[in-house]
C-alpha cells in the first residue's frame, strides 16, 4: 500500500506524516517494469492453462 501511494502521489505534502517514503525515479522505473512484466506473464499463463482446461474437461 505505502509503495503504490508513492508512486501515484509523488508531490503531495503530508506523505511523510503516514509513513511513505517517496522513490528515485530509477526506483520507480523498476517497480514499474516489474508490475508490468508480472501482469505480463500472469496474463499469458491464464491464457495458455484456461486453453489446456477446455481439452481436460471435454
Amino acid at each position: 500500500m505505502c509503495l503504490g501511494a508513492t508512486l501515484v502521489l509523488p508531490n503531495v505534502p503530508f506523505v511523510f506524516r503516514f509513513g511513505f517514503i517517496l522513490l528515485p525515479a530509477p526506483r520507480k522505473l523498476m517497480v514499474l517494469g516489474k508490475t508490468t512484466l508480472d501482469i505480463l506473464v500472469t496474463e499469458i499463463s491464464k491464457k495458455y492453462f484456461y486453453s489446456r482446461m477446455k481439452y481436460a474437461i471435454a
